[in-house]
């Protein structure tokens, strides 16, 4: 008999919910789950508003990365560090929405 060698972790009887087979996924590609989840959210965010301008895009792309980016972390499919990326993408996309109103507004 050929024994066949399984090249990831075979899982356990502890898959109860999404967010265990969520987290037994992201243990199989090497914590890259979370992340690209992430890339695929935050550019589909970007891109559907891009027409609202592109600092309008880019604060709300941040904005619902930031929000899926906690949810995640949750989940611990992401790390802190990632999450504090998103952090600071948002408050740049606040800055960025900040500095266009008062150009707006004020001409500077």
């Amino acid at each position: 008999m050929i024994q066949m060698a399984i090249p990831f972790k075979y899982p356990d009887n502890t898959i109860e919910s999404i967010i265990d087979l969520m987290q037994y996924a992201n243990e199989i590609v090497g914590g890259l789950l979370g992340p690209v989840f992430l890339i695929i959210i935050g550019f589909i965010a970007f891109v559907a508003t891009k027409r609202f301008g592109t600092e309008e895009s880019f604060g709300y792309s941040s904005f619902i990365l930031l929000f899926s980016a906690i949810l995640l972390r949750l989940m611990e499919l992401i790390s802190d560090e990632v999450l504090l990326f998103c952090v600071v993408l948002f408050i740049g996309g606040l800055i960025m929405l900040i500095r266009k109103r008062n150009i707006e507004n004020f001409g500077t």
